[in-house]
């Protein structure tokens, strides 16, 4: 299980640890995105959210005894410490993603309003598609696959947007009600980014974005809308 601490602390030599920044977006274009906060939720709350996903995301890639703490000023960092863990790399590139996956109908050319999210994954694993590429297999919560079979039966002939961190990955058109439960995103991944897609969904996005900047993992101030 991960250790915890609230002291500020910085990764031992050769750790292999990373910094990570908790960021919440205000309002309005970003060059990172927008991200949507519930405004009920605490400075504290999101900050804890966002250790669990990371925590998450830390024992899916198996790493043992890896140390989390929240650290900074504002104690809205989180330094992560992965022993042993020697692809530093894909570690920096699963803890910084959000992973927010959304599908949304297009009118006119334009997404509309999210149908549904990868709230509603069950699971997820990396695999194939109908050409041999790589992908992202997926199954639904009951009440996901209920919800997707209503979506795709009221909207046959309109494109369904698949959208992964708000950059569309696929907008295939509907050609019958989707009942299984199950379906595959498609997005010209490569092998370890399908991989690591599929690990993400498994785990749950974040609740705010992370950013990267000289070796470690930082952020700026939390957005007002999260809270004080």
């Amino acid at each position: 299980r991960p250790q915890s601490s609230g002291r500020d602390a910085r990764p031992a030599a050769g750790g292999g640890g990373a910094l990570i920044g908790v960021a919440g977006m205000r309002g309005g274009g970003d060059a990172q995105g927008t991200i949507d906060v519930d405004a009920s939720l605490t400075r504290d709350d999101v900050v804890a959210q966002a250790r669990e996903a990371v925590d998450r995301r830390i024992n899916a890639l198996g790493v043992l005894e890896p140390v989390i703490a929240v650290q900074g000023d504002r104690r809205d960092e989180i330094l992560v410490q992965l022993p042993g863990f020697t692809d530093v790399e894909r570690a920096r590139a699963i803890l910084g993603q959000t992973a927010r996956l959304e599908w949304r109908l297009v009118e006119d050319g334009v997404s509309g309003p999210p149908a549904m999210s990868g709230r509603d994954i069950l699971r997820a694993r990396a695999t194939r598609d109908d050409f041999g590429l790589p992908a992202v297999g997926f199954s639904l919560t009951p009440d996901g696959a209920r919800r997707f079979a209503e979506l795709t039966s009221h909207n046959i002939g309109r494109p369904l947007a698949i959208v992964l961190d708000d950059q569309v990955q696929s907008a295939p058109i509907i050609e019958g009600p989707i009942t299984s439960g199950e379906g595959i995103i498609r997005g010209g991944f490569s092998t370890q980014e399908a991989a690591n897609l599929a690990l993400l969904q498994q785990a749950g996005a974040l609740p705010v974005s992370m950013t990267f900047l000289g070796g470690e993992y930082v952020g700026p101030t939390l957005g007002a809308s999260s809270g004080r």
